[in-house]
């Protein structure tokens, strides 16, 4: 097995000044970052959810079944951005940008819930290059959001439903890359938190309803340049251990944090990139880029290929007809669910698939990849064997919820 050398070092988080004024599942455009104004326009009552009409174009990976009714939410907008909460997918965070009347562009954001009931507060973006990094312990909503700060430094401030924002850390280049929660218990990771940026990753663990700057937080640096996070891959609320997948050297490592310590537990080779990886039946699966792309995404063979593998196990290459561009692999209560979004066809970009399949307790793909829908964007959220699928479709933000594997 191939060990990542690293430095740990743990500590709980001197006193940082919260900012109650401090008002931000996936990128759909390459637009570059905007600065969004403090106080923008409030999210319109006609941007609520309704049963769709026409759900004859959507498809279901195979071991998935409709769990109606399919919802749809109208944006009159564009640079449409939205994440899932998850473990309460009720909850959507949404951002876009309008015109009204060919005007100036106005920025709308805030919490959509999908039964129409309010969401308890707003939840500010301050970039509109990214989305809010969403989970929930109990029912309430907590994220993560990127965040200008003083000169070269950038910050993550931590969100939560009922409470004021707090700034969780500050960094040269940082940004948030993940956080999940599990009964009481949360836990956020970003890239390496420091006045220099470096490899590796910073780790931020604590009570749901605890000060961010009560929360303990471990430090993992890596000799290799360009080692970087990827996923909390799991928590475990009895012991309050969380894995953490960092990808270096070619290869994807699986680490157990625990009260400061670190361990490795297996690693996977890295392939093309890695584009997620979480845990299917308590061992490291990642989903990696399967062969080189040129600056259009075409590769040499024509198709993109999408490599599944878990630790101790055969892994699995699907073709898909261009590289992906975002993938998102979440854990079922058997299994896990993958799901990408990639171009009709490399030299065609302007129409964007959002792909699915679900894999079982081995990480094998149950049947190929399905196109669900055409989108240009996309969030997933599982929960159980449940998941749900948001998508930016022509007609709408368009949610769709599904039982799998069982």
């Amino acid at each position: 097995m191939v060990r990542i050398a690293l430095v740990a070092s743990v500590a709980v988080l001197g006193a940082i000044a919260s900012c109650s004024s401090c008002k931000r599942a996936q990128r759909t455009s390459a637009a570059p970052d905007l600065v969004l104004p403090v106080h923008p326009t409030p999210v319109p009552p006609s941007a609520q959810f309704s049963p769709a009409r026409d759900v004859s174009t959507l498809a279901f990976p195979r071991g998935c079944t409709l769990v109606p009714p399919v919802l749809r939410a109208r944006v009159e907008g564009e640079k449409v951005r939205f994440a899932l909460s998850a473990g309460a997918p009720r909850d959507v965070a949404v951002a876009w940008m309008s015109r009204p009347d060919g005007g100036a562009p106005l920025f709308v954001h805030g919490i959509l819930r999908v039964d129409g009931q309010s969401a308890g507060r707003d939840l500010t973006w301050f970039e509109t290059g990214g989305t809010p990094i969403f989970a929930a312990a109990e029912g309430r909503w907590s994220a993560l959001v990127d965040a200008p700060g003083d000169s070269s430094l950038r910050q993550v401030i931590l969100a939560r439903e009922g409470a004021a924002d707090e700034r969780l850390a500050a960094g040269d280049q940082l940004r948030a890359v993940d956080l999940s929660c599990a009964g009481k218990v949360c836990a956020a990771l970003t890239t390496r938190a420091g006045a220099v940026a470096g490899p590796g990753a910073t780790l931020f663990v604590g009570a749901a309803d605890a000060p961010a700057n009560a929360w303990a937080r471990t430090d993992i640096a890596a000799d290799q340049q360009g080692a970087h996070p990827i996923a909390i891959a799991g928590v475990d609320p009895a012991t309050g251990e969380v894995s953490v997948v960092i990808s270096a050297a070619q290869k994807a490592a699986l680490f157990r944090v625990r009260a400061g310590s670190i361990r490795q537990d297996g690693s996977l080779d890295s392939h093309h990139g890695v584009m997620d990886a979480t845990l299917v039946g308590g061992h490291l699966a990642a989903a990696s880029l399967g062969n080189t792309v040129d600056e259009r995404g075409c590769s040499p063979e024509g198709v993109g290929k999408v490599v599944v593998q878990v630790t101790g196990s055969a892994e699995s290459v699907m073709d898909t007809p261009a590289a992906p561009r975002s993938a998102m692999m979440r854990p079922l209560s058997k299994g896990a669910l993958l799901a990408w979004l990639s171009p009709v066809n490399c030299l065609h970009p302007d129409r964007w698939i959002v792909y699915a399949v679900l894999l079982d307790e081995a990480g094998r793909p149950v049947g190929g990849p399905m196109a669900v829908s055409d989108a240009s964007g996309f969030s997933l959220a599982t929960h159980d064997d449940e998941a749900t699928l948001m998508l930016d479709t022509p007609e709408g933000i368009t949610r769709i919820a599904m039982r799998c594997g069982r």
